[in-house]
């Protein structure tokens, strides 16, 4: 077969799609990784965020990636159209109490050519699951995120308006002021008294993947 200055005996890989699913630990930490990813840029590709899914080089004919959380998309996409709506609808659940995000990637024609697996005879397990590997590290590194979860309402809007440089006092009462100062520097490590937005040390919270396992009770899809 010749595709283009190439030539191969025998059949041809036109696409290659890999997928895999990793736990943060919770919703709330998902969606933190879901904003870190977000603001993360991949080598010569273009990072889109469209709804719930984040993209990268969602329009490019070499490889795209993508990465969004898979209880919503189980919940739009599947749930109404299951005819066993209570186990889909549990497998969801699931999904969203450890915090899963799917990654998939999808290599392309042109992406295959130039690695050298455009030929099926070339195509193996190692070497796919090493690329797979390689490409998403990025994607798996250690989120560092201030926890305000031990923040009430009001102090963390306190919070949040001393970030964006107000002037705090102005904003609230000094009692109020001085009784919620201690519980935001504790937590965040930002001193609100200080006119200079300038954070101290302390150890933001650190949300780690992991290989996501299915529960006992999952059911494989049936090929």
């Amino acid at each position: 077969m010749s595709d283009g200055s190439f030539c191969y005996s025998g059949s041809v890989v036109t696409r290659i799609d890999l997928c895999s699913n990793f736990s943060t630990g919770s919703e709330s930490a998902l969606s933190d990784y879901m904003y870190h990813v977000a603001g993360r840029k991949l080598d010569r590709v273009e990072t889109r965020k469209k709804r719930n899914t984040v993209y990268f080089g969602r329009d490019s004919r070499k490889r795209i990636f993508k990465v969004y959380p898979k209880h919503v998309e189980i919940r739009e996409n599947h749930l109404k159209k299951s005819d066993d709506p209570d186990y889909i609808g549990a497998v969801a659940d699931w999904c969203a109490s450890v915090g899963l995000a799917r990654i998939e990637c999808r290599y392309g024609r042109d992406w295959l050519r130039g690695a050298g697996l455009r030929a099926s005879g070339s195509v193996t397990h190692e070497r796919l699951v090493s690329q797979f590997k390689e490409d998403i590290a990025p994607m798996l590194e250690e989120v560092e995120k201030l926890d305000l979860s031990k923040l009430s309402v009001l102090e963390r809007g306190i919070f949040v308006m001393y970030c964006n440089g107000m002037d705090i006092r102005s904003q609230v009462s000094q009692p109020t002021f001085y009784r919620h100062r201690k519980k935001i520097k504790e937590v965040t490590g930002y001193d609100i008294a200080n006119d200079n937005v300038t954070r101290l040390d302390v150890k933001p919270r650190v949300i780690e993947l992991s290989v996501a396992v299915p529960p006992p009770w999952y059911r494989k899809a049936q090929m």
